[in-house]
């Protein structure tokens, strides 16, 4: 991973902002040129965590990303 867990965390919440806002944020590939697959996924997990936590949305599956070679084969809930 090239972004530090802080960087996660805040791409994570600005995302999660963007989201409930209803106001689009340029990609992140635009702010930070280096990111990697890796952390795009630490970030979503950052996401994720605050739908749960703030929303009380729920888990309800898993997306499997084993195909874009991933190293995780389970790396994302599905929340609802």
């Amino acid at each position: 991973m090239s972004l530090s867990k802080a960087d996660h965390t805040t791409l994570g919440r600005a995302l999660y902002e963007a989201m409930r806002s209803e106001v689009p944020i340029k990609p992140l590939i635009q702010s930070h040129p280096d990111i990697t697959i890796e952390d795009a996924y630490q970030i979503s997990r950052v996401m994720l965590s605050l739908r749960m936590d703030q929303d009380g949305e729920t888990i309800v599956g898993k997306k499997n990303r084993r195909y874009l070679g991933c190293s995780a084969e389970n790396v994302g809930g599905i929340p609802a």
